[in-house]
């Protein structure tokens, strides 16, 4: 979780929910369709508005797409869910919701959508994956890596779940070799075209610095060997945190998180996962120390950085927000929600809308598709 390919997890997921919602072939709905896919949302919107109180699901769901792409979070929510209401077995209007919640980095509310979603259809690679990119978030790399390794086991050539899986192995887990194996398997299996390029750029990368990572990683191995009983104790009340937190289950979770770092101070997932549970309790100034904690023991760490920036915001600090993020970005070139979150900020200030361009211009190019992508084209275009 830990540089400039670590957003790209995020968008192989969600990208693929965004794009697996299709709906009748016939008018209104065909017509909105085709709207939709040629980038009119406004004209799919005012060709389905009317049925908006109808019973028909496939109407209800591709009008709540429109709205999402409009920016009109609060309705297409609403449309999807009745939508997924009256279809108990079809997962895909939860997949949107999912979407749009990991779009505005409800990471809590994205991961119980998609629990919904894969009650559904329990053998969907497609929202397993999806699943584990948000437990990469929420419940650390491990709960992310068991969860993909048991997608290829059933769908070995699954695409995003390999490269996904791959960068989990390269960012988080410092696992060269076995990035490097994955992403050769990628390469020899993969029609995800979009992909391809980077996986390339990144397999040279770790084929040209495998032997210097190989050599730190047996520095750390051999420090880590003068305690591995203690390590060891605190990895295991890690892992009771994330069941718990999993579960849903904040109390037993933040005092397994505490008692792993009385044991072992250096865990960074385990503060960050202690400032996410803060964080949802509106517990502002803790969860900055736990994110700052956390980027102490890891500087790279982004996902903590994009948070540590999150509480700013909400303590009113503007200026630190901006601080953090804008470090982010120098790292992690490829953070969409860090320059959605630069460019918010920016546009309300008169001497900062070219910053605010900047930053709007490169969320787009990162997630055209992302739910607020619509709004911002607008503002952009506004903005002219």
């Amino acid at each position: 979780m830990s540089n400039r390919n670590e957003s790209l997890v995020i968008v192989i997921g969600l990208t693929a929910i965004v794009l697996a919602l299709t709906g009748c072939k016939r008018d209104p709905v065909n017509r909105a369709m085709r709207a939709l896919a040629a980038g009119n949302p406004a004209l799919a919107e005012s060709l389905l508005a009317h049925g908006a109180d109808s019973a028909d699901p496939s109407l209800l769901a591709n009008l709540a797409l429109a709205r999402m792409k409009l920016g009109q979070i609060d309705e297409a929510m609403t449309g999807f869910r009745r939508s997924a209401d009256l279809v108990p077995d079809d997962p895909r209007p939860l997949e949107f919701m999912a979407a749009m919640a990991a779009e505005d980095s409800r990471w809590r509310m994205s991961h119980q959508l998609l629990l919904e979603a894969s009650r559904r259809n329990p053998r969907s690679p497609r929202i397993q994956t999806a699943l584990a990119t948000i437990e990469l978030r929420t419940y650390g790399a491990q709960a992310a890596v068991t969860r993909l390794t048991q997608v290829l086991a059933s769908a070995p050539n699954y695409s995003p779940a390999l490269f996904n899986l791959a960068l989990i192995q390269k960012e988080t887990l410092n696992n060269p070799s076995e990035s490097i194996r994955l992403l050769e398997r990628f390469l020899s299996t993969s029609g995800d075209s979009e992909r391809l390029a980077v996986a390339r750029q990144i397999l040279s990368e770790l084929r040209t610095s495998a032997p210097m990572q190989g050599n730190s990683t047996t520095v750390r191995s051999q420090a880590s060997a003068e305690r591995p009983s203690r390590r060891s104790n605190g990895t295991a009340l890690y892992n009771q945190g994330v069941k718990h937190h999993s579960a849903g289950n904040l109390d037993q979770a933040s005092e397994a998180y505490r008692n792993a770092l009385e044991i072992d101070p250096s865990m960074a997932n385990a503060h960050y996962n202690l400032g996410l549970i803060c964080k949802s309790r509106n517990n502002l100034p803790e969860a900055r120390v736990s994110f700052e904690k956390a980027l102490e023991l890891q500087p790279e760490f982004s996902d903590a950085r994009y948070m540590l920036g999150c509480i700013l915001k909400d303590e009113k600090k503007p200026l630190a927000a901006v601080e953090q993020w804008e470090t982010l970005i120098s790292s992690n070139p490829n953070h969409a929600q860090a320059f959605h979150a630069l460019g918010l900020l920016y546009k309300d200030s008169p001497a900062k809308q070219s910053e605010a361009r900047r930053c709007f211009e490169k969320y787009l190019e990162l997630t055209p598709g992302g739910s607020q992508a619509q709004v911002v084209r607008e503002w952009l275009k506004s903005h002219d």
